[in-house]
């Protein structure tokens, strides 16, 4: 009984709902609906079937064909983008209008009506401004045309300013919204950490990325010699970490080669993995810098060559470097971004015929050469083989390892002298051998060691020696010269002397001039004085002869100044 009830309600229901549909038909708000003429539409429609009310896609697909045109195909389109292709046969009527009227963000439009006045209204403003403009500019012939473009220049000016002021502002507004929903600013390091995690979700774990980061071994058997990785530099305080990439692994490859020089080739063959990386950057932001960075441990050794793959069959090394023993080695790695195919051919659209053939040609040598390559060579296996040893021989002679690195890396000793070439041997028999001659080499190299350094010894005493005698003559020189000096000196302060003595000569001749001249005028004074004669006569006699006792004086002191003179003098003193 229970369940009987239940349907006949669900069918009372069913009834219900077609009913309303068909009054909304008849009252013509589907039309309104599919056109967005209104919001109050969605309000009625909520009002009529109320907001619990569910709809079919069968009552949805008749209300679409009532109130627009569309082909029954379209209409079909249209229902499986209301319910999102889903299998259910109701959906909500609340979803089907956020489908139709985009939620609440749709009540704050302007309806459709009113942004019809606006435009007219501008459409009104934009005539009668020209209008004005061809009434006061427009007395000759042509000029109301040019008169009118004035005024649609400026407005067309600040339509697009304002159309570029919304803009910014709706950027802004949704920058700000997706800051505000994700709580930080996303850089080219955040959005590559959300696409490895979206590549987990998307990919199956056999095709998903994986680091760019690689341990150096001979096989599973043997501990890794090193690691090779190309590693991402973030933003500061945040660690290096290798790239994400797409894998092709291959086994064992084809045969290819790379040239050691103009007229030898190496063949090499091994294990491949062709890498596709892909990197975000900002018009900001460049995004992180990257560097290929190789380590080997104690006691392993291998070669990195980095370069270029140029063709199928030809690796092109343009760096190389030998590790070991600990070595750390990074490069950094400087890309380069081509143009992709369409940018090419929007490029050279507007060339010419013959430098369209030379961008072309130019381009495809850079297609030829932009696979980035980088070939590791282990040196312990190649070892053995140029040695005649079987593989894994040298796996645990760490010091007979060592000291052929020593030889071939340091002293460049050809191999046939180290190697053994009888295959009749034992592997330690043969270990035995090949140690014997790096035995026997390196006591030659230490022979040669000790030659050279008693030869630079004997060099070294002669270069002593001469050095020494140079010395010595250089020293005699410097000697010979400042005892020169030194007479010079001499010379000069035993002449500053004999004319400071001749000053003091000098000086002390005037002293005594002008105390013989004040003698004699002292004795002439007294002299008229005890003669008691003081007529004219007498006062002219001895005013005559106070002025030539002055004069005598003044003569003396004159010769004394003058050095040839007081020199004569002194000369007839002596005599």
């Amino acid at each position: 009984m229970d369940v009987e009830r239940e349907s006949r309600q669900s069918g009372d229901a069913d009834s219900t709902l077609a009913a309303t549909t068909q009054a909304l038909l008849d009252e013509g708000l589907t039309a309104e609906l599919v056109e967005h003429a209104s919001v109050v539409v969605a309000e009625q429609f909520e009002e009529q079937l109320g907001s619990d009310a569910t709809l079919a896609q069968e009552d949805l697909r008749r209300v679409l064909q009532q109130a627009t045109q569309f082909e029954a195909e379209d209409v079909s389109i249209v229902v499986r983008a209301v319910f999102r292709g889903s299998a259910d046969t109701q959906m909500p009527v609340r979803d089907v209008l956020e489908f139709f009227f985009d939620g609440a963000a749709s009540r704050s439009l302007l309806p459709a009506k009113d942004a019809n006045d606006l435009l007219a209204e501008e459409r009104r403003c934009l005539s009668e401004r020209c209008a004005d403009a061809a009434r006061v500019f427009g007395s000759g012939a042509g000029r109301a045309e040019t008169a009118t473009l004035v005024p649609v220049i400026l407005h067309v000016r600040q339509v697009a300013q304002q159309l570029s002021d919304g803009l910014c502002f709706l950027e802004a507004m949704l920058q700000e919204q997706v800051i505000a929903a994700i709580g930080k600013v996303v850089s080219p390091q955040d959005f590559g950490e959300y696409m490895l995690f979206h590549n987990r979700t998307l990919f199956r774990p056999e095709f998903a990325p994986r680091a760019f980061c690689y341990a150096v071994r001979r096989s599973m058997r043997h501990a890794p010699e090193g690691s090779l990785s190309i590693n991402a530099r973030g933003s500061a305080g945040k660690i290096q970490q290798p790239i994400s990439t797409l894998v092709s692994t291959t086994e064992v490859g084809h045969l290819m080669s790379f040239p050691l020089g103009a007229s030898v080739q190496v063949p090499f063959t091994g294990e491949r993995h062709v890498h596709a990386a892909c990197l975000h950057s900002f018009s900001s932001d460049m995004g992180a810098e990257l560097s290929l960075q190789a380590r080997a441990r104690q006691f392993c050794s291998m070669i990195i060559l980095v370069g270029r793959i140029s063709s199928a069959t030809t690796f092109e090394p343009q760096y190389a470097s030998i590790l070991t023993n600990k070595d750390d080695l990074t490069v950094p790695l400087d890309l380069a971004t081509i143009p992709s195919p369409k940018e090419f051919k929007d490029a050279i659209a507007s060339l010419s015929p013959e430098q369209q053939r030379f961008a072309k040609a130019f381009r495809e040598m850079q297609l030829q050469s932009t696979l980035f390559a980088v070939l590791v060579v282990q040196i312990k296996p190649h070892l053995e083989r140029v040695l005649g040893l079987p593989a894994g021989a040298l796996t645990k002679e760490l010091e007979l390892t060592q000291d052929l690195m020593e030889l071939f890396i340091d002293y460049q000793i050809p191999s046939d002298l180290l190697a053994c070439t009888s295959q009749e041997l034992t592997a330690d028999a043969k270990v035995s051998t090949v140690r014997s001659a790096v035995k026997a080499a390196q006591q030659t190299v230490k022979d040669g060691i000790r030659c050279e350094l008693e030869e630079a010894i004997l060099k070294g005493k002669y270069e002593l020696a001469q050095e020494q005698q140079r010395t010595r003559q250089e020293l005699e020189v410097e000697r010979r010269r400042c005892a020169d000096e030194l007479q010079n000196l001499r010379d000069m302060f035993t002449a500053e002397r004999d004319t400071e003595e001749e000053e003091r000569r000098r000086e002390k001749a005037i002293s005594d001039i002008w105390a013989e001249g004040r003698r004699r005028l002292n004795e002439l004074e007294a002299a008229y004085v005890a003669k008691r004669d003081f007529s004219t006569e007498s006062a002219q006699a001895h005013k005559s002869a106070l002025d030539r006792i002055a004069k005598e004086t003044e003569e003396n002191v004159d010769r004394c100044v003058n050095p040839d003179v007081f020199a004569c003098m002194e000369d007839a003193v002596c005599a």
